[in-house]
């Protein structure tokens, strides 16, 4: 992914040129081996050469694209934590800097449900009252009263055919990954509200 685009030295010097005052005084600027139109390309070779530092910069500041920066990420969402170690590939770390970033301004299911997007994690997440009401929903999941329900989320992952089953919680499945999302969940979550999670066998 990129922000910038990358010019030829021929389109900086063709934009150079169009700021110039218009008459024969300056005309010479679009003319193929006048003097003034090789000052110009001398000048377009410094612009290109900056644009191109700038926008290696600017690729590699996103945190996808951030291999060398990192760590400065890592250090910025206060990274390792709780859920994230800090560890693992480059694209892993990127993955978590991402998911990290993103589960900041978690608020609805819909955010939840987005951030387990970031892992290729598919989750469904009902309000516990929907739970209570339907117990088909979230089978492994039951509820005393209504009243505990109304201040719970309860999500629902079917679990992959290379998981160990049966799962508990807290569970692993092997990559980490479940283990993450479970414990950044109840990092994000309000604090009158408990998460609980409903594993489904293949």
């Amino acid at each position: 992914m990129s922000i910038m685009q990358r010019h030829s030295v021929a389109e900086h010097a063709k934009a150079l040129g169009q700021y110039l005052p218009g008459g024969r005084l300056f005309e010479a600027a679009f003319i193929e081996g006048a003097k003034f139109r090789q000052l110009l390309l001398g000048f377009a070779g410094q612009f290109r050469s900056g644009e191109l530092s700038l926008k290696d910069y600017a690729d590699f500041f996103i945190p996808d694209n951030a291999n060398m920066l990192i760590p400065e990420w890592e250090r910025a969402l206060g990274i390792p934590d709780a859920c994230f170690s800090g560890t693992g590939s480059n694209a892993e770390r990127q993955r978590d800097i991402l998911v990290k970033f993103a589960s900041l301004g978690a608020q609805t299911i819909d955010d939840f449900v987005n951030v387990a997007d970031l892992f290729n994690i598919a989750i469904d997440i009902f309000p516990g009252k929907d739970v209570f009401d339907t117990p088909a929903l979230a089978p492994g999941i039951a509820f005393k009263n209504i009243k505990v329900a109304r201040f719970t989320l309860v999500v629902v992952y079917v679990a992959d055919e290379d998981a160990v089953l049966p799962l508990t919680i807290p569970f692993t499945l092997g990559s980490g990954v479940l283990d993450i999302l479970i414990c950044l969940f109840n990092q994000i979550k309000q604090a009158n509200c408990q998460v609980l999670f409903d594993v489904i066998p293949p």
